[in-house]
């Protein structure tokens, strides 16, 4: 098994590729729209960071609510 700061590292690793691959979809969706290439590197950058952030929340609050 896993202990607490291994999970911890994992499920940070997991939250950035998942973000990195929401905006990556956000920034390809946006070109494929008709957007600029330049607005769609700010959309995918958008997503990323607002992704990253509220995943990171949740983390957080599920495991404080498990100590």
């Amino acid at each position: 098994m896993l202990n607490s700061p291994n999970r911890r590292v994992c499920a940070v690793i997991i939250l950035a590729l998942v973000s990195v691959i929401v905006g990556l979809v956000a920034g390809i969706g946006w070109v494929l729209l008709g957007g600029e290439q330049l607005a769609a590197l700010k959309v995918g950058a958008s997503a990323l960071a607002g992704c990253f952030a509220i995943c990171l929340s949740a983390v957080v609050f599920v495991h404080t609510q498990g100590n």
